[in-house]
Order: structure tokens, then sequence, then C-alpha cells
């Protein structure tokens, strides 16, 4: 049944993958002429707590589940008893996110509104 739900599932989840997808790519180009909302898209990369590594989290999920799946559905379905399987080979397992950033990206925009602020400012301080 769980996999029957999965199967009609995966459709909309594409969609929803999709749709994270874009919200993200137009986030970031709209975050190189906010400043605030830059700093805080580069927070949250750096926290891991983003769409992309969400989207990462669930990707990784569901291949643990699969294979999960693949290893005891046969023996589910042979109804074989839980004492034959080696349940030695099933450990704690602990999901590790893929952290690599780009420092240069994460500052250029910051840097680039700051310099312009800065001759802006130096500009209308000379006006004066």
């Amino acid at each position: 049944m769980q996999f029957m739900g999965d199967l009609e599932s995966k459709e909309s989840s594409k969609e929803m993958q999709d749709k994270i997808l874009l919200r993200d790519k137009i986030n970031k180009t709209v975050a190189l002429l906010v400043p605030t909302m830059h700093a805080q898209l580069s927070f949250n990369k750096l926290a891991n707590t983003n769409m992309i590594s969400h989207l990462d989290f669930i990707n990784a999920l569901t291949k643990f589940h699969e294979k999960l799946r693949l290893d005891f559905y046969p023996d589910i379905f042979d109804q074989k008893s839980a004492d034959s399987i080696d349940w030695t080979q099933y450990q704690a397992k602990f999901y590790k996110p893929n952290r690599n950033f780009n420092w240069f990206e994460i500052l250029l925009p910051t840097f680039l509104m700051t310099i312009l602020m800065g001759t802006i400012a130096i500009i209308k301080l000379k006006q004066l």
C-alpha cells in the first residue's frame, strides 16, 4: 500500500520539486539586487536550511526508503520470520548534507552593493 502511494504521488512530487527549483532560481536572481534577501539566502545556504538542501534531504530519504523496501519486501512477501533476517547489517543512518558553497558567490553581491552605495554616498557628499 505504501509503495503504491509512492508510485501514485510520483508525478506531483516531481512537479513540487520543479516549482521549488524555479522559486529558488527566482529568489537568487532577485537577491542580487536586495542585499538583505541575499544575506538571508546566504545564511540559509551556510546552515543547510535552504530549499536545495531540503530537496537533497528528500532525495536521500527516498533512496534510503527504496533500499529498505528492496531489502525487506522479498522477506515479507515470502512470509519469512523476523528471526531469519540478519539485523546486524541494519545500522542507524544519519543524513550528511552536502556542504559545498562558494564564498565568492556569497560575498560578491554584498561587496558590489557596498561599493555602489559608497560611491553614491561620496558623490552626494561632494555635492553638499
